[in-house]
């Protein structure tokens, strides 16, 4: 009798034990967010004919790992890189920049801007590398590093490159983050459409 209580009870806990093995591990609920350019004036030059004002390809930005995923990544000092865990964007950044770079110098460089891919005649074309998105807790920083190539299409010769580094203050959490980086972007694009102005002017008359 004893012996069948202490099978009964070894079998008990067997089941027991597979029941919770079995009981699925619930995943928190992943949160993604779009960078947005945050309202500005309107430029009063607008979108112009194409045959009044140079073409400008923009090539699609490309980025270096880990910062061509959707992870939202942050450092807590250095060598220390972490992402959130139920955060993300919810596109590959270098991939919305393109789009709000697009849309800016649209409006403000006087140019007629086409995207990559664009198999027409254009002027010149600008080629942009993502470095670097990653909120530093430590600072309450959010650090965006894109590195910039101008070419003549003409020619094929580089007329101009950078590396734009902006640094914007940033509470540090996912939200905060998202809100520091939209800030950011409009920064960049505005320091890119002023550099790419400038290098255009600087080159001699066709």
């Amino acid at each position: 009798m004893r012996h069948l209580l202490m099978a009964l009870l070894s079998m008990t806990v067997l089941f027991a034990l597979s029941g919770c093995a079995l009981e699925p591990v619930q995943q928190p609920a992943m949160t993604q967010y779009q960078l947005v350019l945050p309202k500005s004036e309107s430029s009063t030059s607008g979108v112009v004919a194409p045959n009044k004002q140079p073409i400008l390809l923009l090539q699609r930005m490309t980025a270096s790992e880990p910062f061509n995923g959707k992870a939202m990544y942050f450092s807590q000092g250095e060598y220390s890189l972490g992402s959130y865990a139920s955060h993300q964007w919810v596109a590959p950044p270098q991939n919305m920049l393109t789009g709000l770079l697009n849309q800016y110098l649209t409006q403000h460089a006087g140019l007629f801007v086409v995207p990559g891919g664009y198999i027409g005649f254009s002027n010149y074309s600008l080629m942009s590398h993502l470095n670097s998105l990653m909120l530093l807790d430590k600072q309450s920083q959010l650090l965006l590093e894109v590195a910039c190539t101008l070419k003549d299409n003409r020619t094929g010769k580089v007329i101009g490159q950078k590396e734009f580094k902006i640094e914007s203050s940033a509470i540090v959490s996912p939200e905060g983050m998202v809100k520091a980086s939209s800030q950011a972007s409009l920064q960049l694009a505005s320091e890119i459409n002023q550099w790419l102005i400038a290098s255009l002017k600087a080159q001699p008359e066709p």
